[in-house]
């Protein structure tokens, strides 16, 4: 057994563990698992120390270590918590009515999930443990592909790409929006106020920049994107490589059904 994989070994017991079994003190995997998801959601992962969870709770640090050893045991149930809520309340994506549908309603709700828990973005890729809520989302997931025609790697890596673009255009939007305050504003609001900056910003640049002749591609498609994106839909990204994406996942089928074309 490699040292990587100790740590998940390790950590499927917990994981797996019941998560509302208190102890005398009242505390449970899953209250503590509570106390440090308000924490991360309301101030980035930093904010999540053992101290800090306990003192949320009302209790000594060392109470806590008798159901989590340490916040990286802790890190791991925040995740996996969060990943099995992603559909909570919008419906699983294989009850749309077609899988192009289903796919879109994935990747949206992986979106909002990031949106929503922007703490999760700062974890490493891929070093998620096969807890319940992982292993129930992959499977809502898998579904969502299930006997259209692809082959089982095949479904894994759609699932995959469709979660990786999710997860990139939600921290590239969140980079965008840079502050609480900016976050706080309704898309709307937020277009006008980039807008006002850009009337400020685009003149400067334009002089830095000099004519147009300097940077002919940059200077074209810069003007077109910002009059295209000004007042409009700041998801395009998301939505433009969605898009693409089912157009790939379509072009698979074709391939599967037609091996020999």
């Amino acid at each position: 057994m490699s040292r990587k994989s100790r740590p998940q070994v390790s950590l499927l017991p917990l994981l797996w563990a019941p998560r509302e079994r208190a102890s005398r003190t009242g505390l449970s995997i899953g209250t503590i698992t509570e106390a440090g998801l308000a924490l991360a959601d309301a101030e980035g992962l930093e904010a999540v120390t053992m101290r800090a969870v306990a003192a949320k709770l009302g209790v000594g640090a060392m109470s806590l270590y008798t159901h989590v050893p340490g916040k990286p045991e802790l890190v791991a149930l925040m995740s996996d918590a969060v990943l099995a809520r992603t559909y909570e309340g919008k419906g699983l994506p294989a009850e749309r009515p077609d899988w192009q549908a289903a796919v879109r309603h994935m990747a949206t709700c992986n979106w909002e999930l990031s949106l929503a828990h922007p703490w999760r973005l700062d974890l490493k890729p891929g070093h998620e443990v096969m807890g319940p809520g992982l292993v129930g989302k992959y499977e809502a997931e898998l579904a969502a592909v299930d006997g259209i025609g692809l082959s089982d790697v095949d479904m894994d890596l759609a699932v995959a790409l469709v979660q990786s673009h999710a997860n990139s255009a939600a921290a590239w939007y969140l980079g965008v929006r840079r502050t609480e305050a900016q976050r706080a504003m309704t898309e709307q609001e937020w277009w006008e106020s980039v807008s006002a900056e850009w009337g400020e910003v685009g003149p400067a640049l334009g002089e830095a920049m000099g004519d147009a002749t300097t940077y002919p591609l940059a200077s074209r498609v810069g003007e077109a994107s910002a009059l295209a994106y000004q007042g409009s839909d700041p998801q395009a990204l998301f939505r433009f490589g969605m898009e693409r994406i089912l157009v790939g996942i379509d072009a698979l089928r074709d391939e599967a059904s037609n091996p020999n074309a």
